[in-house]
């Protein structure tokens, strides 16, 4: 569960510092990466999941940074991701619209709440889209401009790392022919780093 917020969050590095702009920072996945139909059964199960990319804003208020790299992957043959119906699934994070993504939080949010969705966080909000080929066939899915990803932050109480939870998320079909899955929903968590080492939401 997320610590109680902070009406105004900031990134830390170390804990109790301010990061400056500019910083790359990177992300990555605690336990399993899964996306899941909409009956619960598990599509694919990636052990892997790596965000990179560099703050962009950091003031108290509002915290803003983009992705410009992500890449998904697993236990399955060629790296790829495994699933319950598909031995292999390869999951392409940022097809079509593609990077960069915006990752902020500020204290206009819910509490604890951090959001993602398409495009720089300088630009207009568009889609996040995905792909997941099983052996061939293509399956496509987006997010909708208008639907941030909606996640959770934790916050630093006694040295907690920042991280961010995201739970069942969904996806919606943009080209899904037999056997993709009509929908898919997105469960994962990551945490932060500056470096090499943690950062924190204070």
């Amino acid at each position: 569960m997320a610590a109680t917020a902070s009406a105004s969050p900031v990134l830390t590095h170390p804990t109790g510092t301010v990061q400056g702009t500019g910083a790359a920072i990177t992300a990555a996945n605690i336990g399993e990466t899964l996306m899941t139909d909409t009956n619960t059964n598990i599509i694919t199960r990636c052990t892997t999941a790596d965000l990179s990319g560099e703050l962009t804003k950091n003031t108290g208020t509002s915290i803003e940074g983009n992705v410009t790299s992500a890449t998904f992957t697993g236990t399955g043959s060629e790296g790829n991701c495994t699933g319950s119906f598909f031995s292999s699934p390869k999951v392409t994070p940022g097809v079509a619209n593609g990077l960069p993504w915006c990752v902020r939080a500020n204290n206009g949010m819910a509490p604890d709440e951090a959001q993602i969705r398409g495009g720089k966080c300088s630009e207009t909000a568009r889609e996040i889209r995905f792909a997941l080929d099983l052996g061939g066939i293509t399956c496509l899915y987006a997010r909708s401009s208008a639907e941030p990803i909606k996640g959770t932050l934790t916050t630093d109480v006694g040295g907690q790392d920042a991280i961010v939870h995201i739970t069942h998320q969904l996806f919606k079909p943009v080209s899904v022919p037999f056997p993709c899955p009509e929908e898919e929903l997105l469960d994962m968590s990551f945490t932060l780093s500056v470096g090499g080492t943690a950062a924190y939401f204070s």
